[in-house]
């Protein structure tokens, strides 16, 4: 799932998904303990374009549960 909440991720990881937060300028300050992926925004990453697979590989490369 991707969400921008602590309502959202709670949401998402009471289904069992795995989730990646890209908080907004609203949401920033909330808690995403839990978040499988933290990212700044999903537009551009280090420079490169995020697309599904970029989110994919760093899904595969990050614990269960634990944001970056």
């Amino acid at each position: 799932a991707f969400e921008d909440s602590a309502n959202g991720l709670a949401a998402a990881r009471a289904a069992g998904l795995r989730t990646v937060v890209t908080p907004t300028r609203w949401t920033l300050g909330q808690a995403f303990d839990g978040a499988d992926l933290l990212l700044p925004s999903l537009a551009d990453v280090g420079g490169a374009r995020m697309g599904l697979a970029e989110v994919e590989r760093l899904l595969a490369t990050a614990p269960a549960g634990a944001a970056e």
